[in-house]
């Protein structure tokens, strides 16, 4: 994205694309933020949309990865100190200096699913598991309460480090099927 600003390219942050059109010599972009309107006509359109994909959607140009994951986590104030679970010695000493474990991003792995705790430089710590549905439902982990009784039945250290701690939850996201590709990428 740097490298298209710094070559030139227009970027419109806080507009919404409202259609694309798509001609042989230019291209027409109708956008919209609040109460305006307005089109540009553009040679090139560089897509940072991220995972809405508007011109993988707009030319039909997805593919199946192979790959079917569902992604949920959440941000906890005040971060976790995980290094309290345990006084097994010889973890502990696999580090320097206790405390430091806690600044790593750390990943808690079992069958169908891997869930990680990555404390954030701005003090909250993000939970989050991606699970694969033919073993973890969607449905069982797409709320917080529903991802909180999942940690009970499969990470229950963990469930009961923020079952104590629920006001300090600051937001839930979850994303089905998160997985996407494109058969082009570059036209």
């Amino acid at each position: 994205f740097r490298r298209c600003l710094k070559n030139g390219a227009d970027a419109f942050r806080g507009w919404r694309v409202q259609e694309i059109e798509m001609g042989p010599e230019k291209h027409e972009i109708s956008l919209s933020q609040e109460d305006e309107t307005a089109t540009v006509t553009a040679r090139w359109i560089v897509d940072a949309s991220g995972r809405a994909n508007l011109l993988r959607r707009k030319l039909d140009l997805g593919t199946d990865t192979g790959h079917h994951s569902n992604a949920v986590w959440f941000r906890l104030a005040g971060g976790l100190d995980f290094e309290d679970w345990s006084d097994d010695q010889e973890w502990l000493d696999r580090m320097p200096e206790r405390g430091l474990r806690r600044l790593s991003t750390t990943h808690l792995i079992a069958p169908g699913y891997w869930l990680w705790l990555i404390q954030l430089a701005t003090g909250p710590i993000s939970i989050g598991v991606c699970a694969d549905p033919r073993f973890h439902p969607f449905d069982e982990i797409n709320t917080f309460e529903g991802f909180l009784d999942w940690m009970r039945r499969n990470e229950p250290q963990l469930a009961a480090e923020i079952e104590g701690r629920q006001e300090d939850v600051i937001d839930f996201l979850r994303v089905e099927d998160f997985s996407y590709a494109s058969s082009r990428v570059f036209s």
